[in-house]
């Protein structure tokens, strides 16, 4: 857990979820030192945490609706009613496993974490154990 977080060392990283990109998490250490695995854990974990507020409903909405507070409130994402009081977390709709970060081809300001309904990667993404 305190190995650092990717070759070479950082100091500092964006995160964001593949299926709401407008979520960003900063990852940085109070005493500037280099970015390792817990930190990043430890941001992820505090992240998901956080309560939906109404910037998260409109970020995770898959097809927005204009119209009164109350609308906005009964949408769904991913085959889940988001609610208020809601976590974020609630929102990985059972891809709860961590599967690890991984940088887009092309892209160096960012990571994209990835989350799955098992450890196994393959059966996480193709839905089936190969």
């Amino acid at each position: 857990m305190q190995r650092e977080v990717s070759v070479p060392p950082l100091h500092s990283m964006v995160i964001q979820y593949h299926a709401f990109p407008k979520w960003r998490i900063h990852v940085s250490r109070i005493d500037k030192d280099v970015v390792r695995v817990q930190d990043v854990f430890e941001a992820l974990y505090e992240d998901l945490q956080r309560t939906l507020g109404e910037d998260d409903m409109e970020a995770s909405t898959e097809s927005p609706v204009r119209g009164k507070r109350s609308d906005r409130r009964q949408r769904f994402k991913h085959g889940v009613k988001i609610r208020a009081g809601m976590r974020r977390a609630d929102l990985l709709a059972g891809n709860t496993w961590f599967l690890g970060l991984k940088r887009p081809e092309g892209e160096s300001g960012y990571w994209i974490a990835e989350f799955g309904t098992s450890m196994c990667r393959t059966c996480s993404l193709l839905s089936s154990c190969q």
